[in-house]
């Protein structure tokens, strides 16, 4: 933590007002972050995309954890996608959401129609944690590349080095990938949260679905666990 140590103060003082969200896939990091000045912390679970530490730790038990340890708002990341879940992560402690895989696939961003199709078309198994014997996971959604790093990763477990997968995760390589419309030619980072994605919607109906489906669990479906039964 030691460049958040330096830069968060020198942020504080040099911009009025400036408030400092931070991203942290542990409590102990967490905790560390709150010590330089951090005002609220992006929790990040295991189901998150790209990197969601080496813990392996999920949001049930991360954010529920959070609320215990932590004395800053928190916000819940990795695999939300729903109102229901929104709704859980409010109950767990948290103060909000993160919603990043979700809004990928609306019809406002800019990611090729193939890559939309290919998550309309998996579930919540088809990512891939790659580079995990580095130690520096990241979640990819689970195409021929993440295959192909899957095989070269487990061939070379206990020496791997970076260069063994360079050119399989070269962001140039993901970025002509994009360009071409071709799923499966780079490395693109997915979460979890694919598995609840079925329909390529706007951005406004993926806030309205967040937004009025909480709203919807905490009004019917659990308030109608607290009225009493005659």
């Amino acid at each position: 933590m030691a460049r958040q140590a330096e830069f968060i103060p020198r942020f504080k003082k040099e911009i009025p007002g400036c408030i400092v969200i931070h991203k942290c896939t542990s409590i102990r990091h967490s905790l560390s972050a709150i010590r330089c000045g951090a005002d609220i912390i992006s929790l990040d679970g295991f189901e998150c995309a790209g990197h969601p530490g080496e813990d392996d730790v999920g949001n049930f038990v991360l954010q529920a954890v959070g609320a215990k340890k932590l004395t800053v708002p928190y916000i819940c990341s990795g695999g939300v996608t729903t109102g229901k879940q929104l709704a859980a992560a409010l109950a767990l402690g948290a103060c909000g959401v993160n919603v990043g895989t979700a809004f990928c696939i609306t019809k406002e961003c800019i990611w090729p129609d193939s890559f939309k199709r290919r998550v309309l078309e998996a579930n919540e198994t088809d990512t891939y944690m790659s580079l995990r014997p580095l130690r520096n996971s990241s979640r990819i959604f689970k195409n021929d590349t993440a295959k192909q790093l899957a095989e070269i990763e487990r061939a070379n477990w206990d020496n791997m080095t970076f260069d063994k997968v360079a050119t399989l995760m070269a962001g140039r390589r993901g970025r002509q990938a994009e360009r071409d419309g071709d799923a499966d030619a780079g490395t693109w980072a997915a979460g979890q949260g694919i598995g609840l994605i079925d329909t390529v919607l706007t951005c406004q109906d993926v806030m309205d679905e967040l937004i009025q489906g909480a709203e919807r669990t905490i009004r019917e479906q659990l308030a109608s666990l607290m009225t009493p039964k005659l």
